[in-house]
């Protein structure tokens, strides 16, 4: 009866216990108007960002939006509406109305009406645990979000990769005096004194990806 009473007792406390599993992933869909704003939304998404649902319709998306990555989803957004695009991923953190915020997984696909003219957009956002992945970074601070032209991606790249001013010239196909031009605007636009520094402040703000050879520019920071 001991060994039984035990038995129990240890069942009781196990139960209690909560479960080590971790949840299944939510996922988020919602339909935005032209203007950019919340018109339907999944009951999923209505119950974490507003409860009852008066607040979030007819609310702009960026509203729901972290700070850092607002930029970008809203540059990523008119290419939708411009046509430039007709779908892109990217990884980007939701707020609910109440501040509580929320990695994920955001699909954005554009909905054509009359005339192939965009005339809705419908997001899917699978959330994602923080820090689940390797490869995935915080959303960069509003203070470092940059946009680089391809060229200026590249001559970055290249300052990181140790090239001089002429091998620059020959990568980008510009004369020296030009690729000057483009160096002291990079230098303007991180506000740092030399390519050292640059180098140094690029990785730091996630400009250009860690552990990356030869180095790369991080998408987000690329103009679309």
């Amino acid at each position: 009866m001991r060994h039984n009473d035990s038995h129990a007792g240890s069942f009781e406390r196990s139960a209690e216990q909560p479960s080590s599993r971790p949840a299944e992933a939510e996922t988020y869909v919602v339909h935005l108007d032209t203007a950019l704003r919340v018109r339907h939304a999944n009951a999923a998404f209505v119950s974490v960002f507003d409860g009852e649902g008066r607040g979030v319709f007819g609310r702009g998306i960026m509203d729901l939006v972290h700070p850092g990555v607002q930029r970008r989803l809203r540059s990523r957004l008119f290419a939708l509406l411009d046509g430039r695009q007709d779908h892109f991923f990217m990884r980007a953190v939701v707020t609910s109305l109440g501040g509580t915020a929320r990695p994920v997984a955001l699909t954005a696909v554009a909905v054509y009406g009359e005339a192939r003219k965009v005339s809705a957009m419908t997001l899917v956002m699978r959330g994602e645990a923080p820090g689940a992945r390797d490869d995935v970074r915080p959303p960069p601070d509003p203070r470092e979000t940059r946009t680089l032209t391809a060229i200026n991606a590249r001559i970055l790249e290249g300052v990181a990769e140790g090239r001089s001013t002429s091998s620059l010239a020959v990568l980008v196909n510009l004369s020296r005096q030009g690729v000057e031009y483009h160096m002291t605007g990079l230098l303007r636009e991180f506000g740092v004194p030399n390519r050292t520094a640059l180098v140094s402040r690029a990785y730091a703000s996630g400009a250009l990806v860690r552990n990356s050879w030869p180095p790369r520019v991080a998408p987000e920071f690329l103009e679309p």
